[in-house]
């Protein structure tokens, strides 16, 4: 009894504090509680003027992760940054896969740069391109990577300016139209084939290319033209997130890496996330 009335009592709070006419105090002050006995500390941004505007430091490494959104620092940092990286790899599937330094790692839809995070705790010196679109996203993106590569970019099928919907608190944000974005505002969409041409990386081996683009997976997929075979391991969230209708793009993208040369070798069911092996591949 006691159990489900503190939990209804933490509840009630969590929803208090992740309204934004709550102050920042209260909401800095509710995370570190349920995160003390990690040994993080949240706060506001050195550049409270600016976003991303909050920030978690690791206190024993010195670690520091910049996010923009209440939701997202509760859903993704509430067991601290070591513990973010763990969940993606694992959501990811990647924690399966065998890497090494010097390694081509592309994030399509990096958001705040969190992927590379299980790379950091591993110690492996990746060669890491990411890219978001995203206005806070990016300017997160920039500040969380200090050894690797980010691109304030979209990719596509074509080569062109395109009208991006913009639903930043869960991540949502899309180049396909969906119901209740905040606004839109348009992006750069360039090819992930013209993006290899362009940064002279046509010789390159990429170990892995991660992909979640909130539906607009099948057209990343399909950019990237000749160089697919350049590719040994993708994973991608496939999940239901297309449009208005919120429609899966396994159909496509699956179809389309199996016919050319993509095997599936894990499926998580949880997040519909697929990581396929390219039996073209060779080193």
């Amino acid at each position: 009894m006691i159990k489900k009335i503190i939990s209804k009592f933490e509840s009630i709070l969590t929803k208090k504090v992740l309204n934004y006419n709550t102050s920042d105090f209260w909401y800095i002050k509710f995370l570190n509680f349920k995160t003390r006995k990690y040994g993080y500390k949240f706060s506001i941004s050195d550049l409270p003027d600016k976003e991303p505007k909050y920030k978690i430091v690791d206190i024993i490494t010195n670690k520091t992760i910049f996010f923009g959104y209440r939701q997202q620092g509760l859903m993704c940092y509430s067991g601290g940054i070591a513990k973010r990286g763990i969940s993606l790899a694992n959501q990811y599937m990647i924690d399966s896969l065998s890497f090494n330094d010097g390694d081509y790692i592309f994030d399509i839809g990096a958001n705040t740069g969190d992927f590379k995070i299980y790379f950091d705790n591993n110690n492996i010196k990746i060669n890491y391109y990411g890219f978001d679109p995203g206005l806070i996203e990016y300017n997160s993106l920039k500040r969380n990577i200090s050894n690797g590569l980010y691109y304030n970019l979209a990719l596509g099928n074509t080569n062109t300016v395109s009208s991006f919907y913009y639903k930043p608190e869960f991540g949502d944000s899309s180049l396909v139209e969906m119901s209740d974005y905040l606004f839109k505002y348009d992006v750069k969409v360039n090819t992930f084939e013209t993006f290899i041409i362009e940064n002279n990386l046509q010789n390159r081996k990429i170990k892995l290319l991660k992909v979640e683009a909130e539906g607009f997976e099948p057209e990343i997929i399909y950019g990237i033209g000749d160089f697919l075979n350049n590719i040994e391991y993708i994973t991608a969230d496939l999940g239901f997130e297309r449009g208005i209708n919120q429609e899966t793009t396994a159909p496509q993208v699956l179809e389309y890496l199996i016919l050319n040369g993509f095997e599936i070798i894990k499926i998580n069911k949880d997040r519909f996330c697929f990581l396929l092996k390219n039996k073209n591949y060779k080193i």
